[in-house]
């Protein structure tokens, strides 16, 4: 089916809307690209017809310059060939057709390929992909979601999603910081706190009195949900510096920190999965080709 491009008048009228909601000018064209998907009775549309293409070049042509060059919405990594490789979770709208490997920016082709072609190397990046991809939309979709008075959840969020991507800016680094394993243990510990404010409803007193103690936190999840994703963890913890080490940890191997950003990206995308409707991973299990 051939799809039309939508009409000046109407890309002019989204536009002013969106500018009195004060709505930033980058997110417009993504809006605007669902918009299109409700107002003409569509599912999806991709992102190379007419209709994509027309959004976003008008919007490029009408708002601030330089500011609709696609970023992702967030980026993960994952370890081969002894590097970190970034992983990118694109912007995207209507219904994502997701590609494993088109987020891999960063490598060759030739590189890729080796990657895909050996089922011990190509199954654990689709499944860092895949909980890079339902951790990046299920944080998105939390924060933007979450009620005004739920202070302390949303605290926890953000701070957790602080310590994640600190811990990816650090592994990305041209030489890899070790303090990248230590963000990964924060992060970790917050966004336990964060599920148990969720689903306990514990108070900040309550959380506080779990210090800094991860097997607590999750013999305390496990009261809640016994099959929880994140207990999977509990025999992983001695892979984390203590938090004693935030002055004094030694230099650690990459091998060493890729575990620990490992965990931290399972149980990121854990409690996001258990949190919201996102789970592209149930997805790749169920079409495991390997």
């Amino acid at each position: 089916m051939t799809l039309n491009a939508p009409p000046e008048d109407w890309l002019r009228s989204l536009n002013r809307k969106f500018r009195e909601c004060d709505i930033h000018v980058r997110r417009r064209p993504f809006l605007a690209l669902d918009q299109y998907c409700k107002d003409f009775g569509l599912v999806a549309v991709a992102s190379d017809s007419t209709p994509a293409k027309t959004i976003f070049d008008w919007f490029t042509a009408n708002t601030k310059a330089g500011t609709h060059q696609i970023g992702s919405l967030f980026t993960g990594v994952f370890y081969y060939d002894s590097c970190f490789w970034p992983v990118d979770v694109f912007i995207g709208g209507g219904q994502l057709q997701l590609n494993a490997v088109d987020s891999l920016q960063a490598m060759t082709d030739p590189m890729k390929s080796e990657l895909m072609s050996r089922p011990e190397t190509a199954w654990p990046y689709v499944l860092t992909w895949a909980n890079s991809v339902d951790y990046g939309y299920g944080i998105d979709d939390l924060l933007k979601t979450l009620p005004a008075d739920e202070i302390l959840a949303r605290s926890l969020l953000e701070n957790a999603d602080r310590e994640l991507r600190a811990a990816v800016a650090q592994l990305l680094e041209h030489r890899p910081n070790s303090k990248a394993a230590m963000s990964c243990r924060m992060a970790t510990e917050i966004f336990l706190k964060a599920f148990l404010v969720f689903k306990a409803k514990l108070s900040e007193p309550e959380i506080r009195t779990f210090n800094h103690h991860l097997d607590k936190l999750l013999s305390r999840v496990q009261k809640i949900d016994a099959a929880h994703e994140v207990l999977t963890i509990e025999k992983q913890l001695a892979a984390f510096p203590t938090i004693s080490e935030r002055y004094t940890g030694a230099e650690l191997a990459p091998t060493a920190m890729w575990l620990t950003y490992e965990i931290a990206l399972h149980v990121a995308a854990a409690i996001v999965r258990s949190l919201t409707d996102r789970n592209l991973r149930a997805a790749v299990l169920s079409q495991n080709a390997y």
